[in-house]
């Protein structure tokens, strides 16, 4: 009826998932197929450091509140690097981040809909965590990377060690992300799970 088809590509940080709905998005435009991609993170960013609407002034003074003041500049934006530093450092945090965040992230996403038509990407990496995968009725693409390769393109993106591990172990891996998706799936007796392999090591722009 609403002539859109969605469709969450995820998996863990590092693996791809922007060069895979890239992909997809140039494939469709080949057989002339409307594709649109959606980057949750940058509905976040967004949320966090760009929009003026009072709604938006509330939350940042909430996140503010509850993680340090130090995280607002004198503009009501939120300092993104010191706010990574504590929520991805604890699971419990970032739990407590993404619950802020959901209702108003809904919000964004719904504008973003709006009168799209065809396939709808959506490029999100804690679309498992955040249990949103019904956004796209289940319908998710798990995009796998090697360790090795993994830790080669966040060196690259200019992570350091540290970071890195804290980035990993604030996400689930990609064995759990296919684990809670496939739950879904039977939860609701509806979805597909497609598994893409992107370890190609002379390819690591693939990020």
């Amino acid at each position: 009826m609403s002539q859109q088809f969605l469709l969450s590509i995820t998996g863990e940080i590092g693996a791809g998932k922007s060069y895979i709905s890239q992909k997809i998005k140039e494939l469709g435009q080949s057989k002339g197929i409307d594709v649109h991609v959606i980057d949750i993170d940058k509905i976040d960013h967004q949320i966090l450091g760009e929009l003026l609407e009072p709604l938006y002034i509330k939350t940042r003074e909430e996140i503010a509140q509850i993680f340090g003041n130090e995280l607002m500049s004198s503009n009501t934006f939120i300092n993104r690097k010191k706010l990574g530093e504590i929520i991805f450092h604890h699971t419990e945090s970032l739990d407590k981040f993404n619950a802020i965040l959901y209702k108003l992230l809904l919000l964004r996403l719904r504008r973003e809909l709006y009168e799209k038509r065809g396939l709808i990407i959506l490029d999100s990496a804690l679309i498992s965590e955040s249990k949103m995968s019904y956004l796209t009725n289940n319908h998710s693409i798990l995009v796998k990377v090697n360790q090795t390769i993994q830790r080669q393109r966040l060196v690259q993106r200019g992570y350091t060690d540290k970071q890195i591990v804290s980035r990993l172990n604030s996400q689930f891996n990609e064995s759990i992300k296919k684990k809670m998706i496939l739950e879904c799936i039977e939860k609701d007796y509806h979805g597909k799970l497609w598994e893409i392999e992107n370890s190609d090591a002379e390819n690591n722009d693939r990020i």
